[in-house]
């Protein structure tokens, strides 16, 4: 066994298991445990503060440490609430959104805009909503903006390309992916200008991430910045701003 192998099992513990995976067409070896996660939300505090305790150490060894999306596993009669924490030797931080398929859930299929609207229009349905249409919307812009969106047969690569345009400025470790989302901490933190530029990557590749940003922000007791557009409505951009100064971290989700 190996140094790196004898460290990834005194973090998970003598009942973590090894697998194979492929990524990139190389195939891997990975180790995951399973963490109970009790009544809590996903991830739960047990897989959190195993990610916490040892995380540091293993990315300094070559490790990505993280949560996984969350199952379920009958025992002695119950259900019990599980998440899996995964360490993946030899492997670059974004890679972490590969592996998880972060970006797939629920997100269009279609690999362009023009298919797309070939389907929209078999059903009967306009191109553009009339909501769209009221905010000002050209069909150019909606085309744009559907590109830059986590979409088509493979979107984490998408995912993959919007966090490349800040990691090297703004370097950062990733602590939860599933195909719904992911959470991460910067290791240098964004700020002003910079923080909002980050945010506008963030928030076109996962425009529904601002919804979950503003529920943490409300939990954490910080005040949502307001938009001087539109009354009594939360901006998205200055609040995923805020929160990404206020907490040294993001989030990217998918409903």
């Amino acid at each position: 066994m190996t140094e790196r192998s004898e460290l990834i099992r005194a973090a998970l513990g003598p009942g973590c298991e090894q697998f194979n995976f492929l990524l990139n067409d190389q195939t891997h070896t990975g180790w995951v445990t399973f963490a109970e996660r009790g009544e809590s939300l996903a991830p739960g505090p047990n897989a959190l503060q195993l990610v916490g305790r040892h995380g540091e150490a293993l990315r300094r060894a070559g490790v990505q440490l993280f949560v996984g999306g969350g199952g379920a596993y009958v025992g002695e009669d119950k259900l019990f609430e599980v998440d899996p924490v995964f360490a993946l030797p030899g492997l670059d931080v974004l890679d972490i959104v590969e592996f998880a398929k972060t970006g797939s859930h629920n997100t269009p299929v279609w690999e362009t805009w023009d298919e797309q609207q070939a389907a929209f229009r078999s059903i009967g349905m306009s191109s553009i909503s009339e909501a769209m249409k009221t905010a000002g919307i050209s069909e150019e812009q909606a085309r744009s903006s559907y590109l830059r969106t986590a979409h088509g047969r493979t979107p984490w690569k998408i995912v993959r390309r919007a966090l490349e345009r800040f990691i090297v400025e703004f370097p950062f470790h990733i602590y939860h992916a599933d195909e719904a989302g992911l959470s991460a901490a910067f290791e240098t933190i964004p700020h002003g200008e910079s923080a909002r530029r980050v945010a506008a990557a963030i928030l076109e590749v996962a425009p529904e991430s601002s919804e979950a940003i503003e529920g943490r922000m409300e939990q954490l007791g910080l005040p949502a910045p307001m938009s001087v557009f539109m009354d009594q409505s939360h901006d998205p951009l200055a609040s995923t701003a805020h929160y990404i100064q206020q907490t040294g971290g993001f989030s990217l989700w998918w409903d």
